[in-house]
């Protein structure tokens, strides 16, 4: 009888979140439209393609992708008046993650992202070290943008720290190679990272604590 309790106890909490994820899917899709009709200013993030739909789930429990991390990204700032947007393949067909997707074709994506980037009243850049996501940082860099940035240190894979860690050390070396940037060591508990000056990064618990954030939260 016990563990017949505990089977419903564990079936009704993942029910639960599957309603959550799917209400949260339904408002963000309609709140994204309503902002774009209006023209809201915009929030920028850039990433590796492969961290989309990413979940915080290990193990068994990532085959469920409850709530990506990008959703739970999107969640601090859907509250405020901006338009949510990422940058999509043409040819992907993914379902509402948190961010509104521009899709842009292989030709024309990074003179799109630099608009979008001129634009950006804040940019949420995820580190990796493919060439575009590289490409990106550079910019970043050398337009001068610090004081809308935030780096955000989730390096994907679920939650294996280890591998997360391997992924950023790589990424750290080549943004010092290219372009001379000081990256402070992985934090696998400090995950947002702000900086006013070269090399001087601060590494923060949480997103709320950045300073644009509370420039932009009003």
């Amino acid at each position: 009888m016990i563990y017949l309790l505990y089977i419903l106890g564990i079936i009704f909490f993942l029910y639960i979140l599957w309603t959550r994820k799917s209400v949260a899917k339904l408002n963000f899709e309609l709140i994204h439209l309503e902002r774009e009709k209006f023209n809201a200013p915009v929030i920028l993030y850039l990433r590796a393609f492969n961290v989309d739909g990413d979940d915080g789930g290990h193990g068994n429990m990532s085959l469920l992708h409850l709530m990506p991390k990008e959703m739970n990204l999107a969640k601090a700032f859907i509250n405020f008046n901006y338009n949510l947007i990422a940058v999509g393949k043409p040819d992907e067909d993914l379902p509402e993650i948190g961010f509104h997707r521009k899709k842009f074709t292989h030709d024309e994506w990074q003179e799109q992202v630099l608009k979008l980037m001129k634009e950006s009243k804040l940019i949420i850049w995820r580190p990796d070290y493919t060439e575009g996501v590289l490409w990106e940082i550079g910019k970043l860099m050398e337009l001068n943008y610090r004081n809308k940035l935030i780096v955000w240190t989730e390096m994907g894979y679920e939650n294996l720290q280890n591998v997360q860690e391997a992924r950023y050390n790589i990424f750290r070396r080549k943004a010092f190679e290219e372009f001379s940037e000081n990256f402070p060591q992985y934090n696998k508990f400090k995950k947002f990272l702000f900086s006013e000056t070269k090399d001087n990064w601060i590494s923060v618990f949480f997103i709320e604590q950045i300073p644009i954030f509370k420039y932009i939260s009003g």
